[in-house]
């Protein structure tokens, strides 16, 4: 599971996402626009990235149960797709 890229999913990022970028394949926040801080470092860092998705940490709730969540970003066209093999 090392190595497994990694989504950073949050209400929002500040600047002490800079310590964990190179760990970090993509970005997703609740909260933010074109010129948040998670759109400029996606810019910046090349990283697939969807900012201002509506409800996502409701969404997410509770599928901390499942150990094989995988998370597809699509920075193109603002797609989340969330995929699991519910065990």
């Amino acid at each position: 599971m090392d190595d497994m890229p990694l989504i950073a999913v949050d209400d929002m990022t500040d600047v002490s996402i800079i310590f964990s970028i190179a760990k970090i394949s993509g970005i997703v926040t609740q909260q933010g626009g074109m010129t948040c801080h998670a759109a400029i470092l996606a810019r910046e860092f090349n990283l697939p990235t969807v900012v201002g998705c509506a409800k996502l940490l409701d969404r997410l709730t509770g599928l901390r149960k499942y150990p094989s969540l995988m998370i597809t970003v699509n920075g193109n066209t603002g797609q989340v797709t969330l995929d699991w093999a519910g065990d």
